[in-house]
């Protein structure tokens, strides 16, 4: 009976990590998003000039296939997003779609508006399909086999895989391509292991297979983080350090602020106060505002002092400059914007860049800011409510009594990682993996929400089918 028993309870845990078909197809989708293998293929086949790839036919075709495959191998159901979420996320690429109509690069804007609705759509059906436990897990493969891999590179000297600098790019396109991956590998192989062993550890019964399991993971867990870190050295990639900070600091206070709500509760309840299980989001949510806002003063303030003491430019290799510029610029056609990533096909305008920076720019390295450029103060706007829709599943899971608040915690970090790249880098968009994981886990939170209430629907009984 206790054999039969410890059984079903390690399955049942090991189920929680998604099924085996699910993370496999999701661990190959995330493994070939970003500026990564399907790029790297291509250049393998006939090298590009590094701006021509995001208008390659090959590549977009490649990503239109691998989308569609994964919505078809993994879609099952409907996605539990609500209702305001999925208005806000069909208005945000209706927009962005639309901005072809007026776009300086019609065809481009077109495309790559509906490649980034295919990267939405997959993320929702990946996310719904997996889980927060598969969502990680699958997110710590993918990252980790592209580490592996582009050691291997190097150490075997592939062609372009340390750029004139001496940085790495491995099998990525560039160093801040690499580094990335290296960082989520770090992140997500910690948290997916963590989660993991406090599974195991509240089974019912520990054994030596367990202690043995337990001390081999670890060594593997000390391997792959030399690799990891060693990678992002050498990738020489600042912009998912300060992604970590932030996703660090967001976990912190994830865990801290529904703590003190609960021992506020319990103090309450036993001076004779009312007695509330669940906890309110919203100081959550004030707490993680507060610190994001912080942290960007932080920033702001000691920059030049971090970057002098780095050995880089205050202005952040020139996107200080340029965020100011574009700024300016903006007022030329605030509502409609250039279409989508049109801008960057003005010729005029880019002669001024070049001649204000001497660097020929094809991004603004912030997502808001090329939303700006894109679709106008509008879709600026949408785009902050879209983001805003998409914490709030990952707040009220942190905030939930009734489910495992762990997974709120660990969607959280991600939240914060992806917010906080997006400040340096534009990550929102066709094939970009931060914003892939934000989507995906929205709707991996939303579906945990949706099956704890039905789990607590179907424990209270129904007074109706009492038989006496």
């Amino acid at each position: 009976m206790t054999q039969a028993s410890s059984t079903s309870t390690t399955t049942g845990a090991d189920r929680r990590w998604g099924d085996r078909w699910g993370l496999i197809v999701a661990t190959c989708w995330m493994f070939a998003l970003g500026l990564g293998p399907i790029y790297t293929l291509r250049n393998r086949i006939q090298p590009l000039p590094a701006g021509q790839y995001i208008d390659d036919a090959r590549v977009n075709a490649a990503f239109v296939v691998l989308y569609l495959v994964v919505i078809a191998a993994l879609a099952r159901r409907v996605p539990r997003l609500s209702r305001p979420t999925t208005v806000l996320l069909v208005a945000l690429h209706v927009l962005v779609i639309a901005s072809a109509l007026w776009s300086l690069a019609p065809g481009r804007s077109a495309t790559q508006g509906l490649l980034f609705a295919l990267t939405t759509m997959t993320a929702v059906v990946v996310g719904d399909r997996i889980g927060v436990r598969g969502l990680l897990l699958a997110l710590a493969v993918a990252a980790q086999v592209g580490v592996v891999l582009s050691q291997l590179a190097v150490r075997r000297s592939w062609p372009n895989t340390i750029d004139g600098n001496g940085d790495w790019s491995g099998i990525y396109l560039n160093r801040n391509s690499l580094g990335p991956v290296a960082m989520l590998a770090l992140l997500a192989t910690f948290g997916a292991m963590a989660l993991w062993w406090q599974d195991r550890d509240g089974a019912t019964s520990r054994s030596s297979r367990d202690v043995g399991l337990g001390a081999a993971l670890g060594g593997a867990l000390v391997v792959l983080v030399v690799l990891d870190v060693h990678t992002l050295l050498r990738s020489a990639s600042l912009t998912p350090v300060v992604g970590a900070v932030v996703a660090v600091l967001t976990v912190i206070v994830a865990v801290l602020v529904p703590a003190l709500q609960q021992r506020f509760a319990s103090g309450r309840a036993a001076s004779g106060g009312p007695v509330t299980e669940q906890v309110s989001p919203w100081p959550l949510v004030a707490a993680v505002v507060a610190t994001w806002a912080g942290v960007a003063v932080v920033a702001m303030v000691g920059r030049s002092q971090v970057a002098t003491n780095l050995d880089r430019s205050s202005t952040l290799s020139g996107r200080t400059e340029l965020w100011g510029w574009l700024i300016d610029a903006i007022s030329r056609r605030p509502f409609g914007g250039w279409g989508w990533l049109g801008v960057w096909e003005d010729r005029a305008l880019e002669a001024e860049v070049v001649a204000r920076f001497n660097v020929d720019f094809s991004t603004a390295h912030n997502a808001v800011i090329e939303m700006l450029l894109a679709t106008g103060v509008f879709g600026a706007l949408l785009l902050v409510a879209t983001v805003g829709a998409l914490i709030w599943p990952a707040v009220q899971l942190t905030a939930h009594s009734g489910g495992d608040r762990r997974l709120g915690v660990v969607a959280m970090g991600l939240v914060g990682y992806v917010v906080a790249v997006n400040q340096l880098e534009t990550y929102v968009g066709a094939n970009l993996l931060p914003w892939a994981l934000l989507v995906g886990g929205a709707a991996t939170c939303a579906r945990t929400l949706a099956d704890d209430a039905g789990s607590d629907r179907a424990a209270v009984p129904n007074p109706s089918r009492v038989s006496i």
